[in-house]
């Protein structure tokens, strides 16, 4: 039987058309252990001795160094990194939230496709029951010609789970590395990326 698969899904940058960021870039953290992920979480908060004004560890509020260290310690782990990024300017495929179901169901399908078995964690972007029920109906859309495919979403607040943390600094390294044009904190991770996707 395939071994199920953890997936932590979040975003760096905004779907929306014309404003904020230029990219928008979707990431999944899978492993089929989440223990250790969380664990590292927990410890990297302890090693700070504060807690962040979200009462979060999150990349934007975190000292370059920490990031660094973090990184390189997720990468020690048995993960598989899964990213999709979008170049609003030039992508006219979709907009807004569209374009951001878009780009998760299609990071999705890069994984689910290695891993049929998942049980895929969102970081909850929607409180209204419509906007989440869409987003999965995209999603099932996508991966319905998976083979043996059996796929738990699940959007929980990050709070409540460590590991929704932990892939927010991947979504951040991969952010610096599209918007900023940094790839340092991205090549931290190389060894464990298995999709990476440029979509214009």
């Amino acid at each position: 039987m395939t071994t199920l698969v953890y997936g932590f899904l979040d975003e760096s940058g905004d779907p929306a058309p014309r404003t904020g960021s230029r990219y928008l870039v979707v990431a999944i953290l899978a492993t089929p252990q989440p223990r250790p992920i969380a664990q590292h979480v927990r410890r990297a908060r302890r090693a700070l001795g504060k807690r962040s004004p979200s009462g979060e560890f999150k990349a934007r509020l975190t000292q370059p160094k920490v990031i660094e260290r973090f990184l390189k310690t997720l990468a020690t782990e048995n993960i598989s990194l899964y990213v999709v990024a979008v170049d609003k300017k030039s992508y006219r495929h979709a907009e807004g939230e569209a374009l951001y179901r878009e780009a998760v169901a299609r990071t999705v399908w890069y994984c689910v496709e290695r891993s049929p078995r998942l049980h895929l964690i969102l970081d909850r972007r929607y409180t209204n029951a419509k906007q989440r029920t869409e987003l999965e109906t995209a999603i099932r859309e996508v991966i319905a010609d998976v083979p043996g495919q059996l796929v738990i979403i699940e959007p929980l607040d990050s709070t409540a789970r460590p590991e929704l943390q932990a892939v927010d600094f991947v979504a951040w390294a991969f952010g610096q590395k599209y918007e900023r044009g940094n790839d340092y904190f991205a090549r931290l991770l190389t060894g464990r990326v298995v999709v990476e996707e440029a979509l214009k």
